[in-house]
């Protein structure tokens, strides 16, 4: 019988190679199980997750291409009579076949939706042809326009398309792609040659993958570790403390259960009651200790915000205590997972974030009056956090007077809030925003299985391009918030 660890290790596995081709055969010889086992655990684990598993996201990324699907042949059955008895415009048609590439859907639907808007006939070699002609062109229209060169922040990551990665980088803010490369490795020398164009890059964010680690301290850029990866290695571990109380508890019901049933059948109790007892004082342990350590990873937590609860500038030093105090004691008590988190906690790219806000910080100047520099820069970063409404009552009531103190007596005082805030504004925490952007080719990788380095410029292309549909960024393309301007706003003129 499989430990729980590793049925949850193997269906990890499984899940992180499928839909490739022998993802099942490849699992079962890495942990030297059986195939029908194999199967058996993660056909488990999947029902056990009926609600955002990996199979119900293969589904829904299958149904929302299907609807796509649906939506374009709704389209163009709308045609009129008068377009089908003209001759065929090629042109148009070759516009269509690169739009419905990026759809996506596939080649085969490609040329039915070809057949039935223009009664003409195509084969897939023909459709393939075009696109990966389009293909071709999006790649040096993008080397072209140079995005990287507005860039000056970035972050990076890698999608694994079957078993080769492909490497990309993102400006945060925009979202627009700066470079894309599916490659056959993602060491440092690979890296190296991605990010080689990227030169007026102030701080880059990651989640710390080493060949991408190796290549950006090559550059001697900032590099600021993922947030997002280290709150959720501190969720996970707090999940596995919590679970441990509730079996705590759980031992103790049973015990008082046979306790119980003891007394109301007149048996001696003694011995049950003993363990009844020993039960109970476990039990008030594991509540303690989970609540201490609740109240370290709060901590630990609150160090990677930008403010404290009250406004206040933590500065790198204080958040470093902070961090150090909490793992020191979280390792004395034996926190689950904790050379994880400690390998992640304890580098000092966590905070880069802080020393580079912080070192800005120090090169403003302050306005004469009569709050010392620290004091002033409270208020300015309260009034940040009281306008992005990051406060609670108590914090906000705090930074509030520390706002009203500062105003009178600097005359000077807003415009250097309004720096303040910049700074602020610009701290680079997480590369999360390259996450989202790895969800553009999921779904190409569902219709197309794998595709090159020319198609991933394609999909780039056109999402810089296109404007935002909803959110902050609504009404803006990636490439109007960069600042960069390609010289029209149809996407397939500059390919087709």
């Amino acid at each position: 019988m499989l430990s729980t660890v590793k049925q949850l290790e193997l269906a990890r596995d499984y899940f992180a190679r499928v839909p490739a081709r022998g993802a099942l055969t490849e699992v079962a010889e890495l942990h030297q199980t059986s195939r029908p086992t194999t199967y058996e655990v993660v056909q488990r684990i999947e029902l056990a997750f009926r609600r955002g598993g990996p199979a119900d996201e293969l589904r829904h990324l299958r149904e929302e291409a299907r609807q796509r699907d649906e939506q374009l042949r709704s389209a163009y059955d709308q045609i009129g009579e008068l377009g089908r008895r003209l001759q065929p415009d090629w042109d148009q048609i070759h516009r269509f076949i690169v739009e419905a590439a990026v759809a996506p859907v596939s080649l085969d639907n490609i040329v039915g939706l070809v057949k039935r808007a223009f009664q003409v006939e195509i084969s897939s070699e023909y459709a393939r042809g075009i696109v990966n002609r389009a293909a071709a062109r999006s790649r040096q229209v993008l080397e072209r326009l140079a995005p990287e060169r507005k860039a000056r922040r970035a972050v990076g990551d890698e999608i694994f398309l079957g078993e080769r990665p492909m490497l990309v980088v993102a400006e945060p803010q925009s979202l627009a792609v700066l470079r894309v490369s599916v490659e056959e490795h993602r060491d440092k020398d690979t890296w190296a040659r991605i990010l080689k164009p990227l030169d007026g890059i102030e701080i880059f964010a990651s989640d710390l993958g080493k060949g991408m680690t190796a290549a950006v301290e090559a550059r001697g850029w900032p590099h600021q570790a993922d947030i997002f990866h280290a709150v959720r290695i501190l969720t996970e571990s707090s999940a596995v403390e919590e679970r441990r109380g509730y079996e705590a508890i759980e031992e103790e019901y049973a015990w008082e259960r046979r306790l119980q049933k003891l007394r109301d059948d007149g048996d001696d109790p003694r011995g049950v009651a003993t363990n009844y007892a020993m039960a109970r004082n476990r039990t008030q342990r594991a509540l303690e200790r989970f609540a201490e350590i609740e109240r370290l990873l709060r901590q630990m937590r609150s160090a990677v915000e930008l403010t404290d609860a009250s406004g206040r500038w933590m500065t790198p030093e204080e958040r470093e205590q902070k961090i150090t105090q909490a793992m020191t004691r979280l390792e004395e008590l034996g926190l689950a997972r904790r050379r994880r988190v400690a390998g992640y906690w304890r580098n000092p790219k966590l905070l880069t974030f802080a020393r580079e806000a912080q070192r800005r910080f120090d090169a403003l100047a302050v306005p004469a009056g009569p709050l010392p520099r620290r004091d002033l820069l409270d208020a300015a970063v309260g009034g940040w956090a009281l306008h992005r409404g990051l406060l609670r009552p108590r914090g906000a009531l705090i930074a509030s007077l520390r706002v009203v103190a500062a105003s009178p007596a600097h005359p000077d005082f807003l415009a250097f809030r309004e720096r303040v805030e910049a700074i602020l504004d610009a701290s680079l925490r997480a590369s999360s925003a390259i996450e989202c952007l790895n969800s553009l080719w999921r779904v190409y990788q569902q219709v197309k299985k794998s595709f090159g380095t020319d198609f991933a410029y394609l999909v780039a292309l056109h999402h810089n391009m296109h404007e935002f549909r909803e959110g902050p960024r609504r009404g803006k393309s990636p490439f109007d918030l960069l600042g960069l301007d390609p010289g029209t706003r149809d996407w397939l003129s500059l390919i087709v």
